[in-house]
C-alpha cells in the first residue's frame, strides 16, 4: 500500500483522511512525542501474524528527535513498507496558536523530505462552500440532523472555521433530536445552542467591531469575564477589514476567492458594515491590528496576569478603531 503525509490545521479533518486510507483495516495510531522510532520501525517492517491488511498513523511528527537521522528513517520507512500496510504520517499545523513553531515546520527539512518521500501528500483544509457542505453532510449522515445552508453558515463563523469545533455542536445538537429519527434542527434549538458555543463571543465582538457598534465594548468585557482567551481575535479581526477594504475599492470583489461561496447573509453584513468606513479609515484600522498583535507577540503589554493584559490590549485596540 502507499505511504501517506498529511498536513492540516484541525484534527478532525487529519483523522478523517487517516480514516479513509485505513480500507476498513484497523488504524493503529502512535505519537511523535514519545515514540521510539528505531521500535516504531521494527514494528512496521513485521508482517502481522494476526490480519492480511494493516494501517498505521504515526501523528505529530514535528515532535520527534530533530536531526537527519530521524529525516533517514522515515523516508526508509516509506520506501520499504509491506505491500500489506498503509503508513499515514501527519502533522497538525496550528501548532496551538504558536506562529514560530508553525513557521518552523512550513521551511523544516522534515516537512520537504516527506513531500518528497510519501507516495501521497496532501495538505487538507475546508472553506466557504466546501466547508458549509461537509457540515451539512457531517450533520445528517453521522448525527442525523438536517442543516439548512444558512444554520451551516453561522455554524462555521461561530466556531472560528474549525470542523472538529463544529462537529462539537453539531454532537450537542444531536442529545436534543429523538432516537433513530432523521429530523431538521429547528431555528430556536439552533440558536440556542450556537449562542454558548465556544468563540461566539469573539465572533461578535469582530462583527461588532467591523460595524462599527458600540456595543463592541461590552461585548469584549463580557468575553473576557467569561474568561475566553482572545484566541484569534486580531487574525479574525484584519480579515474582516481586508474584506471590507475589497468592498470599498474593487467592484468585482466578489470574484475574488474569499468572496466565492460566502453566503448571502454574509455577504450583506459585509456591505453593510463596509458602507460605514472609507477606504483611508479601513488600511488604518489594519495597521492598528498589525500592531496590536505585534505587542502580543512579544509581550509589550501591561497587566497583572497575561488575560487582563491581552484584556488591556483589546479595549485600547477597540478604542483607537472607535475613534477613527
Amino acid at each position: 500500500m502507499p505511504s501517506y503525509f498529511f498536513t492540516s490545521q484541525d484534527d478532525l479533518l487529519l483523522r478523517e483522511e487517516a480514516e479513509k486510507t485505513s480500507r476498513s483495516a484497523d488504524l493503529e495510531v502512535f505519537y511523535g512525542h514519545d515514540l521510539n522510532l528505531a521500535d516504531f520501525e521494527h514494528r512496521l517492517t513485521t508482517a502481522s501474524l494476526f490480519s492480511k491488511t494493516r494501517a498505521v498513523w504515526l501523528k505529530d511528527v514535528a515532535l520527534l528527535p530533530r536531526g537527519k537521522r530521524t529525516v533517514s528513517r522515515l523516508k526508509n520507512l516509506c520506501a520499504r513498507i509491506p505491500q500489506e500496510t498503509a503508513l499515514v504520517l501527519s502533522q497538525n499545523t496550528y501548532f496551538g496558536g504558536d506562529y514560530r513553531k508553525a513557521s518552523e515546520f512550513r521551511s523544516s527539512a522534515l516537512r520537504k523530505h516527506l513531500e518528497k518521500a510519501a507516495d501521497v501528500t496532501k495538505e487538507i483544509a475546508l472553506k466557504g462552500r466546501a466547508l458549509r457542505e461537509w457540515a451539512v453532510s457531517r450533520a445528517l449522515k453521522r448525527y442525523g440532523l438536517k442543516l439548512n445552508p444558512s444554520q451551516a453558515d453561522r455554524l462555521a463563523e461561530a466556531c472560528l472555521q474549525l470542523p472538529s469545533m463544529m462537529d462539537s455542536e453539531l454532537m450537542k445538537l444531536s442529545l436534543l433530536r429523538p432516537e433513530n429519527v432523521e429530523v431538521p434542527v429547528r431555528e430556536e434549538v439552533f440558536s440556542f445552542v450556537l449562542t454558548r458555543t465556544l468563540g461566539q463571543g469573539i465572533r461578535e465582538l469582530v462583527d461588532t467591531a467591523l460595524a462599527r457598534d458600540k456595543k463592541a465594548f461590552s461585548i469584549a468585557q463580557d468575553v473576557f469575564r467569561r474568561q475566553e482567551t482572545g484566541g484569534r481575535l486580531f487574525s479574525d479581526l484584519y480579515r474582516g477589514f481586508q474584506r471590507l477594504l475589497a468592498i470599498r475599492t474593487d467592484p468585482q470583489h466578489r470574484s475574488r476567492p474569499e468572496f466565492k461561496g460566502m453566503h448571502r447573509f454574509v455577504q450583506q453584513k459585509l456591505t453593510t458594515a463596509a458602507a460605514r468606513w472609507s477606504a483611508p479609515a479601513i488600511i488604518r484600522a489594519l495597521t492598528l491590528i498589525t500592531d496590536a498583535e505585534f505587542r502580543q507577540r512579544t509581550n509589550r503589554i501591561l497587566g497583572h496576569s497575561s488575560q487582563q493584559a491581552e484584556r488591556n490590549l483589546v479595549l485600547l485596540l477597540l478604542k483607537q478603531l472607535a475613534a477613527l
